[in-house]
């Protein structure tokens, strides 16, 4: 056989399997979930680096000493780089509701925030792909001065990632924190972003639950009443992945919410966005307690002669929801009117003087309701 031919037959011997196997690879990353993506890669890893191994230690002698040896080599070799090339042409790209392949930039690839649904969230992050961080730093200086949010952009190969620190609060006071994630929602609402899957839930995610809407005007549920006060509203957590995203928030609503004005307002609102709302099929009963009971009046009285209150009023508040469970029960203590104790916040205290105090209090309530 003639040099050139012999050349070229070993080239393309060399050549064609492993164009083959990227085009395997690079099918794998772009039509396939990321675990199957990443453990194809990790396949073709192991064999590329035994084929080195096995080359270094001198399997080409043992192929020219046995014939036999060379020939099934060459056999299988050569049916699995037929069949791969064969499903190359064959396959068809498929596409289901759990899998949103996004080949689309600039995009948001993922987001996480919050870790407790009874919490304003302190923290919030987003990788951004095809953005880059002298794209989105004013952006981010301007909601930063809106909400008091701090961001912190640092670049990649990609794009950027973005973190958001605001301050975390008791759910049932949202006016006490910055939430984070709505004010990365802020940000990543104002880019330019592809039109895909994941710019669809940013956008709709911030229509619902713009930064500084603890009343639920946006999601269509704000109400009060003179009882009870304001509904309060807190986007907890929330998941973005490159195939969909999960939140949860949090309502606390007032006497005269119910079925019609609240959760089925709610899920209207996010219906029209192409959101689904799971979790609890009923509405929690809200928990109230006639200020003349004689175990509230009790409580009340005691509290003024310990601390001097002439009259005291019950308040009510969101929080508590410790007692709903029990008939006719009521939170009392240990908190008092002028001390901040930075509840499920940082720096969360008590004071030594007020435990004290309560104490007292608590046992002539005792010994009243005992008696």
């Amino acid at each position: 056989m003639p040099p050139y031919l012999t050349g070229l037959g070993i080239g393309l011997a060399y050549v064609a399997p492993i164009g083959m196997q990227n085009l395997f690879v690079i099918n794998s990353a772009l039509t396939q979930p990321r675990h199957k993506a990443l453990l194809t890669a990790l396949i073709v890893i192991f064999f590329d680096i035994t084929l080195a191994l096995a080359c270094f230690f001198g399997i080409g002698a043992l192929m020219e000493r046995f014939t036999w040896l060379q020939m099934v080599i060459l056999l299988v070799g050569g049916a699995i780089v037929i069949w791969i090339g064969i499903s190359l042409l064959r396959d068809k790209p498929t596409m289901d509701q759990d899998v949103d392949v996004n080949i689309s930039l600039p995009r948001v690839a993922a987001m996480t925030g919050g870790f407790r649904q009874n919490v304003v969230p302190p923290e919030a992050e987003a990788m951004v792909l095809g953005v880059f961080p002298a794209d989105v730093q004013a952006l981010c200086d301007a909601v930063a001065e809106r909400t008091g949010a701090v961001f912190t952009v640092n670049g990649s190969a990609n794009g950027c990632h973005i973190h958001c620190v605001g301050k975390n609060a008791h759910a049932a006071s949202p006016d006490d924190g910055i939430n984070a994630i709505a004010a990365l929602l802020e940000v990543l609402a104002g880019l330019k972003l592809a039109d895909c899957g994941s710019t669809k839930a940013i956008k709709a995610m911030h229509t619902l639950f713009p930064f500084g809407d603890n009343r639920g005007k946006a999601l269509g549920i704000a109400q009060e009443d003179a009882e009870s006060g304001p509904l309060t509203l807190n986007l907890a957590i929330m998941k973005l992945t490159e195939t969909g995203f999960s939140a949860k928030f949090d309502v606390r609503f007032p006497l005269c919410a119910n079925e019609d004005n609240c959760k089925k307002a709610c899920e209207a609102s996010f219906a029209a966005h192409g959101i689904a709302v799971t979790g609890s099929p009923d509405m929690t009963t809200v928990h109230c307690v006639e200020a003349g009971s004689p175990l509230v009046q009790t409580l009340l009285n005691c509290y003024s002669t310990y601390t001097g209150v002439k009259d005291p009023k019950p308040i009510a508040i969101g929080g508590g929801t410790y007692v709903h469970d029990i008939p006719g029960g009521v939170a009392f203590g240990c908190d008092f009117p002028g001390f901040d104790p930075k509840m499920h916040a940082a720096d969360e205290q008590a004071s030594i003087k007020n435990l004290l105090l309560s104490c007292k209090i608590f046992t002539q309530a005792i010994a009243e309701l005992c008696r």
